[in-house]
């Protein structure tokens, strides 16, 4: 399972430009957002139950991290 959550820079990106977000990817026809939409960074943590990634999304360019447990 992906978590797709919102970086502190996205976010200022987002404020400058609404069109920015993850309602752009979805205006796109896609149903469900998936890691394959997104660039994979670096890996910023990991822990016990999964790591947390960089990513930048392929259709808006908006840096986001993803969460990804196992």
């Amino acid at each position: 399972m992906v978590e797709v959550t919102k970086s502190n820079a996205s976010t200022a990106s987002s404020k400058s430009n609404p069109g920015n977000s993850e309602e752009s990817i979805r205006k796109l026809g896609k149903a469900k957002v998936t890691i394959d939409d997104f660039v994979v960074g670096k890996i910023v943590g990991e822990g016990a139950y999964g790591k947390v990634m960089l990513c930048r999304a392929k259709a808006t360019g908006c840096l986001v991290a993803i969460k990804s447990v196992s």
